[in-house]
């Protein structure tokens, strides 16, 4: 009875598919709460050092059954003499392992940084970053090999500061090869913070891969539990408002969450 239900009310079952989808999806890639699903936790570290300030992010991700490779990824300064930014793959261990992502940069020596070829504002896909106002000063830096790109939108008068991470994934190539150029970026909140987190692809190699932005301005504040409403910097979507497209992009996603592999970074 319920099958032919379906078979005579196909708008029905159209939905029913797609309820199904969002809970599958919920559980290993959206919003849990208030905190990302695939964000298990952020810890976030801000301190002098010789005079300079530096900021540090730790991220634990749920990855699934795939895993991030163990490396280092430094980044000099424009004379190669001095590290700037250091980023650090890895994985937590354990029966059920989860991937990590950790970073520090100097804050105090923005301008000495290299820069990228293209646009400040771009994903390595050619997409907009999705950080609102893309007026103010964004910096851009690779990091090398093809492995991605590290963007940093610091203002000390207006109190904002948003990291960014874009990490080119070669697993994520193929669906870039059948569904072009896209980017989907969802949200969410961990403690006295906000990001997104989400993935980008393109027909072309290098181009494809996994985004994390932070917006910390709160941390800049003497009071980061102040109940003070923050701005608004990033932007994404709501799973719920997803297109067919998007919907196939998170499925392919899932997809590659549920092998057993290393996902491999240029």
């Amino acid at each position: 009875m319920f099958c032919y239900f379906l078979q005579t009310h196909p708008s029905t079952f159209r939905k029913i598919k797609l309820v199904s989808f969002l809970f599958a999806t919920t559980g290993l890639l959206s919003a849990c709460g208030k905190n990302g699903g695939l964000v298990s936790s952020v810890n976030v570290l801000l301190q002098e050092q010789a005079g300079e300030e530096w900021v540090g992010v730790n991220t634990v991700l749920n990855t699934g059954q795939a895993s991030l490779p163990t490396m280092t990824i430094p980044i000099y300064d424009k004379q190669q003499q001095r590290v700037l930014i250091q980023i650090q793959l890895g994985n937590t261990g354990g029966k059920t392992p989860k991937s990590t992502i950790g970073f520090t940069t100097n804050l105090s020596r923005l301008d000495e940084l290299p820069q990228c070829a293209e646009s400040p504002s771009l994903l390595p896909n050619g997409s907009p970053v999705p950080i609102i106002d893309t007026t103010q000063k964004i910096y851009c830096v690779p990091m090398g090999q093809q492995a991605g790109r590290m963007y940093i939108s610091a203002h000390a008068e207006s109190q904002e500061l948003v990291l960014g991470l874009a990490l080119t994934v070669k697993e994520f190539q193929a669906i870039g090869k059948r569904m072009g150029r896209m980017d989907l970026f969802l949200p969410f909140e961990y403690e006295n913070m906000s990001g997104v987190y989400g993935f980008f692809t393109s027909p072309e190699a290098h181009k494809n891969g996994l985004g994390l932005f932070f917006d910390l301005s709160r941390y800049l504040n003497q009071d980061p539990s102040s109940p003070s409403e923050p701005k608004i910097l990033l932007t994404s979507k709501n799973i719920e408002n997803t297109t067919p497209k998007e919907q196939n992009l998170l499925k392919g996603m899932i997809e590659i969450q549920s092998q057993k592999q290393t996902l491999r970074i240029p």
